[in-house]
Formats: C-alpha cells, sequence, structure tokens
C-alpha cells in the first residue's frame, strides 16, 4: 500500500515538473480566442508572396477552457490550417488574466513537429495545461501560429 502512495506523490511531482517547464514564452497573432468565443477570421492570410518561415494566423474551433482535476486551466481545441498554404511548427499560445484585466501568466506549446505539414483545410487538435489557477482566470486571450512550410 505504501508504495502506491510514494508512486502517486512521485507522478504528481514529475507533471508539475513537466508543465513549468513548457510555459512562459509569448506570441502574438491575428486568431485570437477571448472568454468562450474564438474571434478570427476564416479568410485566406497566405499570398504568393510568402515565404518560409513566414508566421501565418490559424484559426481556432472547438476551444475549451475548463478547471482541471487539480484546480489549473485545461485548455483544449483545434487548430484548422485556413489558410492557402502549407504550414508547419503550429504553436498555441495563451495569456490570462485576472477578473482586474492584469495579466497573470503566458504558456505556449508547439503542438505539431517540424517534419508534419498542415495542409490547408486541415484541422490539429491541441491540449495546453499551464500552471495557473483556474479560479484567478477573469479572462485569456488564445493563439494559435503556423510557419509556412517549404
Amino acid at each position: 500500500m505504501k508504495k502506491n502512495y510514494l508512486f502517486s506523490g512521485l507522478s504528481s511531482a514529475l507533471c508539475f515538473v513537466v508543465c513549468i517547464m513548457t510555459q512562459d514564452i509569448d506570441i502574438r497573432s491575428d486568431a485570437y480566442a477571448q472568454g468562450s468565443t474564438v474571434l478570427g477570421s476564416n479568410s485566406s492570410n497566405a499570398t504568393s508572396s510568402m515565404t518560409k518561415n513566414d508566421k501565418i494566423s490559424l484559426q481556432i474551433e472547438d476551444l475549451s477552457v475548463i478547471k482541471s482535476p487539480t484546480g489549473i486551466a485545461d485548455i483544449t481545441g483545434k487548430i484548422r490550417n485556413n489558410s492557402t498554404a502549407n504550414v508547419n511548427d503550429v504553436k498555441v499560445a495563451a495569456e490570462f488574466f485576472d477578473k482586474e484585466g492584469a495579466s497573470i501568466d503566458k504558456s505556449d506549446r508547439f503542438v505539431t513537429g517540424q517534419s508534419l505539414v498542415l495542409k490547408p483545410g486541415e484541422v490539429v487538435p491541441f491540449k495546453l495545461l499551464p500552471i495557473v489557477s483556474f479560479e484567478r482566470i477573469g479572462n485569456y486571450t488564445i493563439t494559435a501560429t503556423g510557419d509556412v512550410a517549404s
């Protein structure tokens, strides 16, 4: 019985360390989701003059921000390539604000690897578990971007 408690404690500590190491990078883009509403355009963001490493704003769908069993925010959704260009290195970023509007946390994560190319119209799911108390969140901004694939 004691072994189960020890394993549970070690698992929780490892999860906490991993989650802390994956936050604090801020990426801005044009596709925003605030509250539970997704704002942005379904129009094409790509042009023929785009080159590799140009950032493309991507559409966020089915966004869910809920309280996890541990009391932190649990963010899930889907990112759709709503451009006419192939993209890779798809990243989702979140910024959280308290009820007075002050920024309380930023978190981001790549949701695809460099080798995965998201073609126009394709969708990839994502999940973020930032270390921010769900109870402190008054509002949030969630964005998704990708690089033009060569």
